[in-house]
């Protein structure tokens, strides 16, 4: 009889941890999916698509971004669908922004200042995959992730475009010229941007101008300074990184001269990061870098 009653309760015991198992797969699989239809979403706004407890979800997450095919972006906290790891997505920008953001944020604590991050998307579009900027950086607005920004009227754009090759260098010129809005046309046409390129190949950055273009997504930027490099790859440059400082506060030369080699060894040490897996450093080399 005793015998009898431990065998039913254990086969109850396991019924339950089945069904257990079996919910949370169930959410984990939901999790999953939503993510990969919306590509980023905010555990608040995870919580109210699933009608789960964020608890459980963030049970999920945490083993999605265990496996890699899920990260938390810094900027935000949104989390940010990755996808699995195959040969057809070996470009992907967030899979990068997962291997770099620990070393953008050392940079941001080193220094005291907001890093921005930005990588070639899918599109092979410069884009700011992530940054630093939290709520409470005085003068400098958060919300730039996504942003693409201009080849040649920002200094994360100038970075990136100065560091190509004199090919890519001379059609990214001529495609501004012949596509971009007029007031980018104008800038060009003007020259001065030439200075600029000077100053990148005499000390490897570019700094943001006066004249520069601020969109209405970092309207509230329009206040603060900033400084580029360049992240190199195997034969054309993967992005650049930047430093932001509310220019009311801080002397331009005076923290470029203090945090340019900072800058410069994170975005070497990036470069290093990303050519250490062989499947992302060969689909690079194939790569025709068309931005």
């Amino acid at each position: 009889m005793v015998v009898l009653l431990c065998t039913t309760q254990s086969k109850t015991i396991q019924r339950q941890t089945v069904t257990e198992l079996n919910q949370t797969l169930i959410r984990a699989l939901q999790v999953t999916e939503i993510l990969q239809l919306r590509r980023q979403l905010s555990l608040k706004e995870l919580a109210i698509t699933t009608g789960f407890s964020k608890q459980s979800i963030l049970r999920c997450l945490d083993t999605l971004i265990f496996r890699g095919w899920v990260r938390k972006r810094v900027n935000d906290g949104c989390y940010i669908w990755i996808g699995l790891p195959t040969v057809a997505n070996n470009y992907n920008c967030q899979d990068w922004a997962k291997q770099c953001m620990g070393k953008v944020q050392q940079l941001s604590l080193a220094t005291g200042l907001v890093a921005d991050l930005a990588l070639l998307d899918e599109h092979h579009k410069l884009t700011i995959v992530d940054s630093t900027r939290l709520r409470g950086s005085e003068g400098i607005n958060i919300n730039v992730t996504g942003y693409q920004p201009s080849l040649a009227m920002t200094a994360l754009g100038r970075a990136f475009w100065f560091a190509k090759s004199e090919l890519k260098f001379n059609q990214s010129y001529q495609q501004i010229l012949n596509t971009a809005d007029l007031f980018e046309r104008i800038y060009l046409q003007q020259g001065h941007w030439r200075q600029e390129l000077e100053c990148f190949q005499e000390y490897g950055y570019t700094q943001r101008l006066s004249t520069d273009y601020i969109p209405q997504i970092v309207k509230d930027s329009a206040a603060s300074k900033a400084f580029a490099v360049a992240i190199i790859g195997p034969d054309e440059p993967l992005g650049a990184l930047n430093l932001v400082w509310d220019k009311l506060q801080l002397d331009s030369e005076e923290v470029i001269k203090k945090h340019l080699p900072a800058l410069l060894k994170c975005a070497e040490d990036i470069h290093k990061q990303l050519l250490k897996t062989s499947p992302i450093a060969d689909n690079l080399r194939a790569s025709k870098f068309d931005t």
